[in-house]
């Protein structure tokens, strides 16, 4: 038990990396500002489809919060959009790496 609870805490911090670190990224064309989102899993079975389609949608969330508004009403330009949906994917897939890393 005490084993599978040191792998979540090590996974979830590996998730607030790879978003922090996507954010970081792609802030240096926009600013020098950097935020990570800490996502919570405990309550998931990672073995399970269902598990891992809830992990993916807080994965997202994050990335959203992240990186900021995915539409263009939300971005406010098109080049803000851009910079937001180009971190957004980049810090997704980092941490669906990072994920499938430790899987």
């Amino acid at each position: 038990m005490k084993r599978h609870n040191i792998r979540k805490t090590v996974m979830a911090s590996l998730v607030c990396v790879a978003l922090g670190a996507s954010a970081m990224a792609n802030a240096k064309n926009i600013n020098l500002e950097t935020e990570t989102v800490e996502v919570s899993y405990s309550d998931l079975n990672l073995a399970t489809e269902q598990g891992l389609g809830s992990m993916h949608s807080r994965l997202k969330r994050a990335a959203s919060k992240v990186c900021g508004a995915q539409s263009l009403s939300g971005a406010g330009s098109l080049s803000q959009l851009s910079h937001n949906k180009s971190c957004y994917q980049e810090a997704l897939n980092d941490a669906l790496h990072q994920v499938k890393k430790v899987l």
